[in-house]
């Protein structure tokens, strides 16, 4: 239970928190990056996309995904260019 007395040591607690969760985030958008960079067709980076869309994250990481779109529609893109 929060105590008024120990209210300097819950800052510094509550700031490492938010430090900890800037990493964690730092992370998730590196991993989502590595794994959309090795998917081999744009139909497979879109369902994985797919699989996300309905999964409650961190703003972070919410906009990160948001990204990826815009990447598998020029992978796309690219694609059906070579078919050309």
């Amino acid at each position: 239970m929060f105590a008024p007395e120990h209210h300097e040591e819950w800052k510094e607690l509550y700031r490492a928190f938010e430090d900890a969760m800037r990493q964690s985030d730092g992370s998730c958008v590196h991993l989502i990056d590595n794994s959309f960079n090795k998917l081999k067709s744009s139909e497979g980076a879109f369902d994985l996309l797919n699989k996300f869309k309905n999964i409650k994250t961190r703003k972070s990481i919410e906009d990160q995904l948001g990204l990826k779109y815009t990447d598998v529609l020029i992978g796309y893109k690219n694609e059906v260019a070579q078919m050309e």
